[in-house]
């Protein structure tokens, strides 16, 4: 999975590890086929399963054309808007100045 990155002593093209806190993944309804929001680090996924923590919740999703699964939290007030369900394919935006390099 091709993630970009920011960091200052990384030379580009270099292959990483890397990580990102749950709480900073974004993740969107996808609307219509996806092809309108383009980005390198916005990812098709599907949402595995959701489990409530109370004032927000944990979304366990599936990267498409991936092994790869990754975990997001997001706060009730926006999930709800959201109406996703298991199974509803959404999109994973990742901001690569939260990524962390290991």
């Amino acid at each position: 999975m091709l993630v970009r990155a920011e960091h200052p002593a990384i030379e580009k093209g270099t292959k990483i590890s890397w990580g990102i806190r749950p709480e900073n993944l974004r993740v969107l309804r996808k609307i219509g086929d996806g092809t309108g929001m383009q980005d390198e680090n916005i990812f098709d996924a599907t949402v595995k399963s959701i489990v409530n923590k109370g004032s927000s919740k944990v979304i366990v999703l599936k990267i498409k054309e991936h092994s790869n699964l990754i975990i997001a939290e997001v706060a009730n007030q926006f999930f709800e808007n959201s109406k996703l369900e298991a199974g509803d394919e959404c999109r994973v935006a990742i901001d690569k100045s939260r990524v962390v390099v290991i």
